[in-house]
């Protein structure tokens, strides 16, 4: 088996991945044939192997897509190797995307087959991205819109994909303005918890609780009870070591799966508080879940106003420490 016909996409852009994977398929469909490929999820190498066996039908080209590595050893990538047929083309799709340790398997499959890395797209790379989808739609964008934009989605490369056409769409022949993009474009998770850690960082307690104000409206309290209790985990577990306080925001969100955003203002927050705040704002945190679990604080929809008083109380002990 030729190093060509190995082939390895790997990597935490699922999104990316997911759309490469997509344009292998449908060419192989195109050139070849339905009859010429074969979709496996994971399971055995024993049948990955069977099917990489068979030679192409009436066509030059075979092709065996994995969509899971499957479990194993080095000696199945050998047997691999020794039992395919010089006309088809394997493609595995490593669906894992937390970072972890590679396995001797995956090892020994970077170093035989053609590996296609798929990073996240971060800062000036991802913006690069989103302006050459509005060029390409021939869709101006004022600058403020597309920091707005990307704000609200972070680094979610498939949320963009599916609200960039819909300002498109809203925009016709004009630019895409923050006004658009702020009644059309959903929030993600990250941009809430981006937004309320620049507000704490900041003290800022007239917007913190408009926002409580805000969530009472949408009936989303209990939204921004869990935004602000991520928020307060990811505080802890920065201000625990000395070290992330002065750590790059970008490497240190990496480790901890946010926005380096976020990061960048829970590192703010760090520098103006007390050390000792941050145990008092977890103790009074853990108080106010604890009751809200127990059903002495009603935060349903048809009563938000108890966890809003609540909310109201501990964001406003935040701001001002």
């Amino acid at each position: 088996m030729e190093r060509a016909n190995l082939h390895l996409f790997t990597g935490d852009n699922t999104y990316a991945k997911s759309a490469e994977r997509a344009r292998w398929l449908a060419g192989f469909v195109q050139k070849h044939g339905e009859s010429n490929v074969a979709v496996l999820q994971g399971g055995r190498w024993k049948d990955l192997i069977a099917h990489s066996e068979s030679a192409p039908f009436c066509a030059e080209r075979r092709l065996v897509l994995v969509d899971g590595l499957p479990r194993g050893t080095t000696d199945d990538v050998d047997a691999l190797r020794a039992a395919c047929h010089p006309q088809v083309v394997v493609l595995l799709v490593d669906t894992v995307t937390e970072r972890r340790k590679p396995t001797a398997i995956e090892k020994h499959l970077r170093a035989l087959a053609e590996v296609h890395e798929f990073p996240q797209l971060r800062s000036a790379a991802l913006r690069a991205w989103v302006e050459h989808q509005f060029r390409e739609a021939h869709v101006p964008v004022i600058p403020e819109a597309l920091d707005l934009l990307l704000k609200r989605t972070g680094a979610d490369q498939a949320l963009l994909a599916s609200e960039i056409p819909k300002l498109v769409s809203a925009a016709g022949s004009a630019a895409i303005t923050p006004e658009l993009v702020e009644a059309l474009v959903l929030r993600s998770a990250a941009y809430d918890v981006w937004s309320v850690a620049a507000d704490l960082a900041d003290g800022k307690p007239l917007s913190l609780l408009h926002a409580v104000e805000s969530s009472v409206q949408r009936m989303e309290c209990d939204a921004l009870w869990n935004t602000l209790l991520w928020t307060l985990q990811l505080l802890s577990t920065i201000g625990a070591d000395p070290s992330s306080r002065s750590q790059q925001p970008a490497l240190l969100a990496r480790q901890l799966h946010a926005h380096s955003e976020t990061i960048a203002a829970l590192q703010r927050l760090l520098r103006r508080i007390p050390d000792g705040a941050v145990t008092e704002l977890l103790s009074c945190a853990r108080i106010i879940d604890r009751n809200v679990k127990r059903g002495n604080l009603r935060s349903g929809i048809e009563a938000q106003a108890e966890l809003a008083a609540a909310l109201d109380l501990l964001l406003l002990q935040c701001a001002v420490k």
